[in-house]
């Protein structure tokens, strides 16, 4: 209930903060190479869902398509930073936990896997990259990839001797892409969904909390998909991501 009521309070925010937007639009700065007036810092904060996609041992899984139902379990969490070189091109870096078990009443077998992560990305902001910003305004969307690097422990109960590693840890490696369509609310926040694909090369751990099989090869995916928003730091009005750029004559 407590995940749940905190995503409640995000879409809270975002409301009020939409219906109480009485500025004009916020004016797209036009910039040159002698132009600094636009702020390259932004803090990002999402909350969402995340789903091992696999390896897991017998009886055990994340979904089962075919008696799938409705469900929305709020297991994963971010706070990361942002910083734009430029209009176009940037990097991020953030903090990660996921909490994997399966979606209720899909006859998987329980488990719990927890994850704290660090991942390092570059971004690419796709309208200032292909020049549509001015046409599309208020929205946007950045693409990201890079590293993410996860510490997994088992919560799984041991059924028998250690089969499920209870309290076991292992760290895990992979590369991670992902897409960020974000609409902005004023000079300082906009609101965001994110969805990322994560393929690991070092799992060591099923996502049940079983010891991966030699037939995986330590590799294992993961996706996510959040919601959150994105507040930018610093003096000036206005944010790279929202910034007009200059058509040379």
């Amino acid at each position: 209930m407590k995940t749940r009521q905190l995503l409640l309070n995000l879409l809270l925010l975002c409301a009020l903060s939409i219906s109480a937007q009485t500025e004009p639009d916020a004016p797209l700065v036009p910039t040159d190479s002698t132009f600094n007036g636009h702020n390259k810092w932004t803090i990002e904060l999402s909350v969402g869902n995340a789903k091992g996609i696999g390896p897991y041992s017998t009886k055990y899984f994340s979904s089962n398509f075919s008696n799938y139902k409705p469900n929305i379990d709020i297991n994963s969490y971010s706070l990361g930073a942002r910083y734009m070189f430029n209009e176009k091109f940037g990097v991020k870096a953030a903090l990660n936990s996921e909490f994997l078990r399966p979606v209720p009443n899909n006859s998987s077998k329980e488990f719990l896997m927890q994850q704290y992560g660090f991942s390092v990305e570059g971004v690419i902001n796709l309208f200032q990259l292909v020049n549509l910003q001015d046409t599309f305004g208020r929205f946007g969307i950045l693409l990201h990839s890079g590293l993410k690097f996860d510490h997994m422990v088992s919560k799984t109960p041991n059924i028998v001797g250690d089969d499920q590693n209870f309290d076991e840890f292992a760290n895990n490696l992979g590369i991670l892409y992902g897409i960020t369509p974000q609409f902005r609310i004023n000079n300082k926040l906009a609101v965001k969904f994110d969805f990322y694909i994560q393929n690991n090369y070092h799992q060591k751990l099923n996502y049940d909390g079983s010891s991966a099989s030699r037939s995986d090869n330590l590799t294992g995916q993961l996706i996510n998909g959040s919601l959150g928003i994105n507040y930018a730091i610093g003096k000036q009005k206005t944010h790279t991501d929202w910034t007009k750029v200059s058509k040379k004559q």
